[in-house]
């Protein structure tokens, strides 16, 4: 009697209990177009707000248009990439084509004023998470004269020089910035404008939730640091990277390369699980893990056209879903004609159950139930 028991209960942990973990169905709650040259900010907060060069559009929590702010020819917008501020940049009329540019103003989502900067340089401006500061990058391509200006609402300005500029990488709460130089390495920066280090080559870059740890990648290495001091190293031996998330609270790093994701002990490096893709022909182009740090959202592209024109390619995009023990949850497609590059784009919302997936003209609400 007791060891049939004993069998029925094993048969129902091998049985019932995955069937159980397994059902997690994804739903759409609902859709909007966005055209191929649209920026799409604010995933991470919920709050939408679309660009386009010409106007910037705000959406309600039903992603309809709610309000619509338009720009005039010597206007231009940036926005901060959680979506809760942004900035209008007003050219100078002047013909003058000294390095100054202009009058930026900064607004929160009501569209109140916050703060302003003058003389701003010209150049690619980039609004930090917390609202507080605007980077300015000024240079020629091919020439090694670049140059970083931190215009802050309660500093100065700071300028740095620079030889090189291939991107800059905000942490979530904007109290740091690094600025990757190429082949000149990188400058890691605080919001005030201190040179808080300086770093060697890379080709991706990720903070921790408050920014204490940050981890670099190059040549299949991703380092882990703490301040000045390597906190923690992984070797994978992969020679591109999609995107790394860093989870210093449950302690974990979870990294995307071109044909799978891997979920790492962040301080020692222990492999807890890794997938490749399931589809034929299929990359992993986009990743992001919910906020509670239960799911992992990847973006798979399966592009069967890739030597015709985008237009005629016929193109299948897929969103899987794993728990963060790396079980496969659920698999949704999508199919569109015309192919962007690194779609289908794939990012939580801010209660971890909403999933906004872009494809080549739209973006998908998907919920995980």
């Amino acid at each position: 009697m007791i060891l049939r028991q004993l069998f029925f209960l094993i048969i129902c942990c091998v049985l019932i209990l995955p069937a159980i973990a397994s059902g997690i169905s994804l739903k759409e709650l609902g859709r909007f177009a966005v055209g191929d040259d649209d920026h799409v900010f604010g995933q991470s907060s919920g709050n939408i707000i679309v660009t386009d060069g010409s106007s910037i559009k705000f959406h309600d929590r039903r992603w309809k248009v709610r309000s619509t702010v338009k720009l005039d020819s010597g206007q231009s917008a940036i926005v901060a990439e959680n979506g809760l501020y942004y900035a209008i940049v007003e050219a100078r009329q002047e013909p003058d084509s000294n390095a100054v540019g202009g009058i930026v103003n900064v607004y929160d989502l009501r569209q109140t004023p916050l703060w302003g900067a003058f003389d701003m340089r010209k150049g690619d401006h980039y609004l930090s998470p917390s609202g507080d500061y605007i980077v300015t990058v000024t240079g020629t391509p091919g020439w090694l004269d670049y140059e970083v200006h931190i215009y802050h609402k309660n500093h100065p300005p700071v300028d740095y020089k620079i030889e090189f500029f291939e991107d800059l990488y905000f942490s979530d709460n904007g109290e740091f910035f690094l600025v990757d130089c190429g082949l000149k390495g990188g400058r890691l920066i605080n919001s005030s404008g201190e040179l808080v280090d300086s770093t060697g080559v890379f080709q991706g870059c990720a903070f921790s939730e408050k920014g204490e740890l940050f981890a670099l990648y190059d040549k299949g290495i991703i380092n882990v640091y703490k301040g000045r001091k390597l906190y923690a190293d992984h070797d994978f031996q992969q020679l591109l990277i999609k995107r790394m998330v860093v989870r210093k609270e449950v302690n974990l790093l979870v990294s995307a390369f071109h044909d799978m994701i891997v979920v790492n002990r962040l301080d020692n490096g222990e492999n807890l699980w890794r997938y490749n893709t399931e589809k034929e022909n299929g990359r992993f182009v986009s990743m992001d893990v919910s906020p509670d740090n239960k799911f992992v959202a990847c973006g798979v592209d399966v592009n069967v056209g890739r030597k015709v024109v985008k237009e005629k390619r016929h193109v299948q995009g897929f969103l899987y879903v794993y728990d963060i023990g790396g079980q496969v949850v659920e698999m949704k497609e999508f199919r569109y004609t015309t192919y962007i590059e690194g779609t289908p784009e794939v990012s939580f919302g801010p209660d971890g159950r909403t999933i906004f997936v872009r494809t080549s003209g739209l973006i998908y609400v998907i919920g995980v139930f």
